[in-house]
């Protein structure tokens, strides 16, 4: 560049004109580079996107296969479990029995519920993958229950290895009965079957109970048990509010110390009477055992359609974990499935 070149070029770098047109020039292809970054990646989402759609079809797919699957294997054979989870089965169903008979021994009524009744129903007996219980009472008798069971317990020898919780405040919102092995010695540690009993109340006015007032009155329950108020004192807020009834009425609830609304998988609902009463008897396993009334409509309004196998299914398998990494775990169980039977056969 020559003398008056550069003197000109000089002139014109002290130009804002030409400052003004050079930053344009400049911030024009920072744009343009900008708009071909973002049209570059918008191209990359995209496929991304269709890649992602391409792998829920697949998944999808396969994971219907998997379900089909599981529903022949589960619904149209015979399914007979072995090991561990066979005696977990036979123990669980003489824990059922003991409790049975101190209900027919007080005239007390229960029902089998949630997975209990479903495989009573779907499966002629245990939902393959279960390891405990579930029966249902009505207030009245289930208090009745609870208030004798200790002696029951004591008169049959079996309060060294059945515990009784009743608590709303940790993980299990319901009364629940578990029978450990020798839970007074440590080196055996393990549940190894256990029932989870749900209470049901009578309601004759259902005006002002829904899903929200339910809701609203069972956290008020939960958050006074949590304070140390026990729980049959923390419901009476519940009983009086809903005008909760020991007697017979149009319709049924579910208690608020019990699963429904406590865990978002079961919904509250109502059921009228005679959709629960009389009681039938249904086959679960190789006995027969009360259920309620309707039982396809009870069992529609816990878990929809609950004639297929769900594409996600809750197991538990910890009561036997333990057990497993011993060598003397399956007569462990053998020994306790045997003492429990024997209780029931002599039960008085």
């Amino acid at each position: 560049m020559g003398f008056f070149n550069k003197i000109k070029q000089f002139i014109l770098n002290q130009s804002d004109s030409y400052r003004f047109y050079e930053y344009e020039y400049k911030k024009n292809n920072e744009y343009k580079k900008i708009k071909k970054d973002f049209n570059n990646n918008e191209k990359k989402i995209r496929k991304l996107e269709r890649d992602l759609n391409n792998y829920k079809k697949q998944n999808d797919m396969l994971m219907h296969s998997y379900n089909e699957q599981f529903n022949t294997l589960f619904l149209f054979t015979d399914f007979e479990p072995k090991g561990h989870l066979k005696y977990n089965h036979l123990l669980n169903q003489e824990l059922l029995n003991f409790v049975v008979n101190i209900c027919d021994k007080y005239n007390l009524q229960y029902w089998l519920d949630f997975g209990t009744l479903l495989g009573a129903v779907r499966h002629n007996g245990f939902v393959p993958w279960d390891d405990d219980m579930d029966i249902a009472m009505m207030r009245r008798d289930y208090d009745r229950f609870l208030e004798v069971l200790p002696q029951e317990l004591k008169d049959n020898n079996l309060d060294d290895v059945i515990d009784v919780t009743i608590n709303i405040s940790n993980v299990k919102p319901i009364p629940c009965i578990q029978l450990l092995y020798q839970k007074d010695q440590k080196n055996v540690p393990g549940l190894l079957a256990g029932i989870d009993i749900s209470v049901y109340d009578f309601i004759d006015d259902i005006k002002n109970c829904n899903k929200e007032s339910y809701k609203r009155i069972q956290n008020i329950v939960r958050s006074k048990n949590k304070e140390g108020i026990p729980i049959y004192e923390a419901v009476k807020d519940y009983i009086k509010e809903f005008n909760i009834s020991y007697e017979k009425q149009k319709y049924i609830i579910p208690g608020v110390d019990g699963f429904i609304e406590a865990f978002p998988s079961y919904q509250f609902f109502i059921a009228e009477y005679n959709q629960i009463f009389p009681l039938k008897e249904i086959k679960f396993e190789n006995s027969m055992y009360a259920v309620p009334n309707n039982y396809r409509f009870y069992l529609n309004k816990l878990y929809g359609d609950y004639l297929t196998i769900p594409k996600k299914i809750h197991t538990h398998h910890f009561r036997w974990k333990i057990l497993r990494e011993r060598e003397d775990g399956i007569e462990i169980y053998k020994t306790q499935v045997d003492r429990l039977k024997k209780v029931n056969e002599e039960f008085k």
